[in-house]
């Protein structure tokens, strides 16, 4: 998307790229932690038998 204004145009794309930053260090952060739930209650499944 293209705005018009340079220095507003600089700080949207700033703001955009920071939040997909952060969006993609919580996706990632949230996929370890349900793997690593999933792990704990295979491994827990495993010991019970």
């Amino acid at each position: 998307m293209m705005f018009p204004g340079g220095a507003a145009n600089s700080e949207l794309q700033q703001a955009a790229a920071d939040k997909v930053k952060n969006d993609i260090v919580t996706f990632v952060l949230f996929g370890f932690l349900v793997e690593a739930v999933s792990m704990k209650f295979f491994f827990i499944r495993i010991d019970e038998w």
